[in-house]
C-alpha cells in the first residue's frame, strides 16, 4: 500500500470514529435510553447500572439474566426475565443494556443476542456512565 493511499485509508477511519463519537453522544444516549431498556446481567454491576438509570429517572424496564426464576425473580422492584422469556414484543423500540463485568462472557456474542433479540440498540455499561454524566467509581 502506498503511502498516499494508507493516509487517506487512515483519514476515513478518522472520520468514521469521529461520526460514531458523534451520533453517540450523551444527549443521544440519553434520548435512547428515555425508550425503556433492559439490562443484561443482574449482577452487582448490571445492578448498579439499574439504580443508576433509576436515580437519573430513566426508564429501566428489568434486567435479563439466565438464572432468573424463583429465586431471582425481581431485584430492587425490578422483574428479572429469563432469555427465553424476551420476544420481539418485549424488546421493539428498546435498549438491551450490557450490564456484567464477567471475563468468561463472550461479549460478542452477547451484543448478537442483544440484536437478534430485536433491541433498537445494544449499549455497553460505558455508555451508560456517559449518558449519565456519572463517575464510574459509581458504578464499582
Amino acid at each position: 500500500m502506498s503511502a498516499a493511499c494508507f493516509s487517506t485509508a487512515l483519514d476515513q477511519l478518522e472520520s468514521d470514529i469521529l461520526a460514531v463519537m458523534r451520533d453517540r453522544s450523551p444527549a443521544w444516549l440519553r434520548s435512547q435510553l428515555a425508550n425503556g431498556a433492559y439490562v443484561y446481567g443482574a449482577g452487582n454491576f448490571g445492578r448498579r447500572i439499574a439504580r443508576q438509570m433509576v436515580q437519573a429517572g430513566l426508564p429501566c424496564l428489568g434486567m435479563i439474566d439466565r438464572r432468573a426464576g424463583a429465586d431471582l425473580a425481581s431485584i430492587e422492584g425490578l422483574p428479572v426475565l429469563h432469555p427465553d422469556a424476551i420476544t420481539p414484543e418485549i424488546a421493539a423500540g428498546k435498549v438491551f443494556v450490557l450490564g456484567i463485568l464477567n471475563p468468561h462472557n463472550d461479549m460478542g456474542e452477547l451484543v448478537r443476542l442483544g440484536q437478534d433479540y430485536g433491541f433498537e440498540h445494544v449499549f455497553w455499561g460505558a455508555d451508560i456512565v456517559d449518558a449519565l454524566g456519572a463517575s464510574i467509581g459509581d458504578f464499582c
